[in-house]
């Protein structure tokens, strides 16, 4: 068929052959006058199926253009992004280069004239003095600059990349390179995986590990999941990164289990991703095979994702719970906000609310008593709270008021690659 397709005339050749048999066949059975009226019926009809069989080779030709042509946009968009962000790494490199070269500029000449004390004038100091020339005057100035902001006498050491962070902010990258790194990241399957330790308070022992997928943009620089969520969600690719996620977390579980170590991972994922069909076929399967070892994952959903989940979705989490998964929900934005009732039937392990924001909430009025009434609420549940986006110890002095399980936070790890937490005993 696809044969007669593409080559139309071929099948014209056969049907007049196959015409002018059958007509001669009329003809010698019923007369000439029922040859002539099979013939002008076997033309018209055969002309009509030509015609369509041409147009549909035509119609083919012309899709496989159209297709041809779409896959050359595709490539020259992807080069076009790809060119862009190649420009804005030289771009990057180069202004860190260039402030580089103008510290040890800048080095090399306090090195090699060191700034000389005026002796002071009787009745003044050097500072007060009249400059008799241009180094008595950048001494001058330099002395004036000094008092009015002195530089401080003890300074804190930090590492040279801590230093170069601090110097240089994270480079923003345009939409079109994220989404150019966010599909070539899924395609050659580079998403990174990187851990931050949840702990127990106030011991500050190690709970269990929360994993993060982060999109590489160049040596150093990832893409967190605030900078590329959205356009993953757009371009239908957050469930292939969350799956990622997946399959590492199942493979560390399996690692620590023949090392006879156990480590609860959190996971981030998308209320998108449990329609999945690889997600779910790859976790159903570890379910299937190592049901013992359920018990340390725990997923991870955001407070608004879960309070807009229909009954399909909590029929989901229901039954991951029954095959003995844990669940958490972050991004708690009030008290309020979550309604216990959905809890029923689902494995609940953690609730997570950001420092800054449990103090807002203590500032207002009652606020401390509402706050002890919520984890009464969620202890008698068995779920534990989280207090997320701990930087300093001084917000930790202030939240240890309320006898909070577990904390998480700068104070006590960076997210990292995962090697930098090898799993150690839990609390």
């Amino acid at each position: 068929m696809n044969l007669i397709l593409r080559h139309p005339s071929l099948w014209l050749v056969l049907y007049g052959a196959g015409a002018v048999a059958t007509t001669g066949a009329v003809g010698a059975a019923l007369g000439g006058a029922a040859a002539g009226t099979v013939a002008g019926l076997l033309t018209l009809a055969g002309t009509v199926i030509y015609e369509s069989l041409r147009a549909r080779h035509e119609d083919r030709q012309i899709a496989s253009r159209v297709s041809k042509i779409d896959q050359k946009h595709d490539v020259l968009a992807r080069d076009i992004a790809s060119t862009r962000s190649d420009v804005e790494r030289l771009r990057d490199d180069m202004a860190i280069t260039n402030r580089s070269l103008q510290q040890q500029a800048r080095k090399l000449e306090d090195t090699l004239n060191p700034p000389r004390r005026v002796a002071p004038v009787q009745g003044r100091t050097a500072a007060q003095a009249r400059p008799r020339n241009f180094e008595d005057l950048h001494v001058m100035a330099a002395s004036r600059l000094a008092n009015m902001n002195p530089a401080p006498v003890n300074r804190s050491r930090q590492a040279s990349t801590d230093t170069i962070e601090a110097a240089m902010p994270a480079p923003k990258f345009s939409e079109p390179v994220i989404a150019e790194l966010l599909h070539h990241a899924v395609e050659h399957d580079r998403i990174e995986i990187f851990a931050q330790p949840v702990v127990r308070l106030p011991s500050r022992r190690l709970a269990c590990i929360e994993l993060f997928a982060r999109i590489r943009a160049r040596a150093g620089v990832y893409l967190a999941a605030e900078q590329y969520r959205h356009l993953a969600e757009e371009e239908s690719l957050l469930s292939e990164v969350d799956h990622r996620l997946l399959r590492h977390a199942l493979d560390s579980v399996r690692a620590n289990a023949r090392r006879d170590t156990e480590m609860t991972y959190i996971l981030n994922i998308s209320s998108t991703t449990l329609r999945n069909a690889g997600f779910m076929s790859d976790l159903l399967a570890f379910l299937r095979t190592s049901r013992d070892l359920a018990p340390q994952l725990v997923f991870e959903l955001r407070a608004a994702d879960f309070m807009a989940m229909g009954d399909p979705f909590l029929a989901v989490l229901k039954g991951l719970t029954k095959a003995g998964c844990g669940f958490s929900i972050d991004n708690v934005e009030s008290l309020e906000q979550i309604s216990m009732d959905r809890f029923a039937g689902i494995r609940l392990r953690f609730l997570k609310i950001e420092a800054k924001r449990l103090m807002q909430i203590n500032a207002m009025p009652s606020g401390e008593a509402r706050i002890e009434a919520f984890q009464k609420r969620l202890g008698a549940l068995g779920v534990s709270l989280v207090v997320e986006r701990l930087e300093s110890e001084r917000e930790l002095r202030e939240i240890l008021d309320f006898e909070i399980d577990y904390g998480e936070g700068f104070l006590f790890g960076k997210p990292d690659l995962e090697i930098a937490y090898r799993p150690r005993k839990t609390a």
